[in-house]
């Protein structure tokens, strides 16, 4: 009986480091969206101030772009969400941007430390495993 106890008990530990081995695989690939989104809110922060009044090609989409002309580079449209707009001024996008990219370092920062204790939890099984196993 206590040989079933013992084996039962590896099998459950076993699947709590396979479950965070998962969750682990998730928290990198959450980590690497919002580090991709990080870096293109701050390509568009730095390419705000480049924006003039003339002629060009806008993108409508998909890679699709329409010939425009930009009459007022310090007027913006910009989606807060919800499929909510805002009409702003450069400024504004860039107060706006800026909190955007502080909210998702904040965010990464925090799905940082969770892999960290993740990561601990796997190699605290671990150990608990070859332990039991000698």
């Amino acid at each position: 009986m206590p040989e079933e106890s013992k084996e039962r008990e590896l099998r459950q530990k076993y699947l709590k480091i396979e479950l965070l081995n998962k969750e682990y695989e998730q928290l990198c690939v959450q980590e690497e969206l919002i580090k991709n989104k990080i870096g293109e809110l701050a390509m568009l922060k730095n390419s705000i101030d480049k924006i003039e009044n003339k002629e060009g090609y806008s993108q409508v989409g998909a890679g699709v772009f329409v010939h425009s002309k930009i009459i007022d580079s310090d007027a913006f449209l910009v989606d807060i969400g919800k499929k909510l707009f805002a009409k702003m001024s450069k400024n504004e996008v860039k107060e706006y941007l800026d909190k955007k990219l502080e909210y998702l370092k904040k965010i990464n920062s925090q799905i940082s430390e969770r892999k960290k204790s993740v990561e601990k939890e796997i190699q605290k099984q671990i150990a608990e495993i070859r332990v039991r196993e000698q």
